[in-house]
């Protein structure tokens, strides 16, 4: 797939945000984070869909089968929109799938940087799944401050529901940095918030074994200044 998009390329030929984003996905399975950001460049330089793009090329319509009659009129704006309402999600996937691939081969800067774009996209947003995987690389980093400044914007500047992975990356960098009663406080909340509904359970038991060991650590000093129970052990 890569070898195919590469010719395409050196012939030319347009390739469009779909065609991008599965190429991307065959660089993350293979673990080819530098193609990917090539593949990246190139979606860069791919404009939004339009319409009638056959019009900057002045081309002429006969009356009978010019397009702008085949759409009621007022209603091209709309259309218009529609047609970029569809690219949208697949420059997003592509992104996704970008970011994925970077956080995957350690890159954790590059997959912070992807984020940032992101956010500051003129018509791309992020969601649940970028915010994921960078606060993954945050913890890769040792960015528990960026993690958890992400975990904060996701929740209440992009309105975007905060998930048991992005407290578990967010939890994980402060533990493995020393922030301790961020990471319990932390750990307290996302159990509120019934994000953790294995940790403990009906007789105020916390379970640890099922989550990565900073984490379960964190949990470890949550029971503790509740004065729960831990069990250490896997259930048989």
């Amino acid at each position: 797939m890569l070898d195919l998009v590469q010719e395409m390329q050196e012939r030319e030929v347009s390739l469009d945000a779909g065609t991008y984003a599965f190429a991307m996905h065959a660089c993350r399975a293979t673990g080819q984070w530098t193609q990917c950001l090539a593949l990246l460049e190139g979606l860069r330089r791919v404009p939004p869909p339009s319409l009638f793009e056959d019009e900057e090329e002045d081309v002429e319509y006969d009356e009978d089968d010019n397009p702008h009659d085949l759409v009621e009129e007022g209603s091209l704006d709309a259309v218009e929109a529609e047609v970029r309402e569809v690219d949208g999600p697949v420059r997003l996937l592509a992104y996704n799938r970008a970011m994925s691939c970077l956080q995957r081969a350690g890159q954790w800067k590059l997959t912070i940087d992807l984020l940032d774009e992101l956010i500051a996209h003129p018509t791309l947003k992020p969601d649940q799944k970028a915010f994921t995987t960078a606060m993954w690389a945050c913890e890769q980093g040792g960015q528990w401050e960026r993690a958890a400044e992400l975990l904060e914007d996701m929740r209440y500047k992009h309105r975007i529901d905060t998930t048991r992975q992005t407290y578990l990356a967010t939890i994980s960098a402060c533990e493995k940095a020393g922030e301790h009663d961020r990471a319990v406080f932390l750990l307290g909340r996302a159990a509120k918030l019934w994000l953790f509904m294995d940790l403990f359970d009906t007789s105020g038991v916390y379970h640890v074994h099922q989550f990565p060991l900073a984490v379960a650590r964190t949990a470890i000093r949550l029971a503790s200044a509740t004065g729960a129970h831990t069990n250490l052990d896997n259930p048989s």
